[in-house]
């Protein structure tokens, strides 16, 4: 016999939330605020492990972050000064990071082994890998498809290629890659996928064009990052939940 239990509604729902910042765009901060070179502040960053692990490689390759109270104050030599790391950079249990990282190391020609924990090892990186040295960056993988991945110095190309999946990493990795390339990149998406490297990239001053489903990069873009302040959005996920029981509750 199934039991019942009925709930009276005691009143209306009430109150105000602050949601957490959202962690794709955080990561995203973080790496690009790393590139520039000078100061910038990122305020109300989801600081959770995974973002964790993108700000601890970044400090490996010599980029200063402070966390004060809520915010990041990211000091950074600059991309052409980074450090070569003398250990694995660990991810840890973040793909964000994983593959992200795969397309900008490749750029930047950093020679590096990226891996995580036993559940990012299970993960198949071939849809990253398989684009990334179509720009003929140096990377590898177990069976060409698991982490660790090597990475060795390359001269990056520009492609035209076509989304096999709606990814937004793999999109965003080899928008990071492109950043060094002395020609354009062309990018067409099968279906519209998330938004937030595109963003990112302007607001950080690097020029990218996106009409329809096409992205096309500018040669050598990297050069016109400049460092920035980002406030951080609400991860409305979070807030969803929320936002339900409020339409819900009379």
């Amino acid at each position: 016999m199934v039991n019942e239990q009925i709930i009276d509604i005691s009143g209306p729902l009430k109150g105000e939330i602050e949601v957490p910042g959202d962690k794709s765009m955080t990561h995203r901060a973080i790496m690009l605020a790393s590139l520039a070179e000078g100061v910038s502040t990122i305020y109300k960053p989801l600081l959770g492990e995974d973002c964790r692990r993108t700000m601890d490689i970044f400090r490996l390759l010599g980029v200063e972050i402070k966390e004060d109270d809520e915010k990041l104050v990211v000091t950074s030599p600059g991309y052409q000064s980074f450090n070569t790391p003398h250990q694995v950079l660990y991810t840890g249990n973040s793909g964000t990071t994983t593959r992200l990282l795969a397309g900008l190391l490749s750029g930047l020609g950093i020679e590096s082994v990226l891996s995580g924990d036993v559940s990012i090892g299970k993960r198949p990186m071939d849809r990253v890998l398989r684009p990334l040295k179509s720009m003929n960056a140096n990377i590898e993988g177990i069976e060409d498809n698991y982490t660790p991945l090597i990475i060795k110095p390359s001269v990056i190309k520009g492609i035209n290629y076509k989304m096999e999946v709606a990814s937004a990493q793999v999109k965003s990795a080899i928008l990071f890659a492109s950043l060094f390339s002395k020609e354009a990149t062309i990018i067409k998406e099968l279906d519209v996928s998330r938004n937030h490297t595109e963003t990112m990239f302007r607001h950080f001053n690097i020029p990218i064009e996106a009409e329809g489903l096409s992205i096309t990069t500018t040669p050598e873009a990297i050069r016109y990052i400049k460092p920035a302040d980002f406030h951080v959005p609400g991860d409305i996920s979070s807030a969803a939940f929320f936002i339900v029981a409020a339409l819900i509750t009379p």
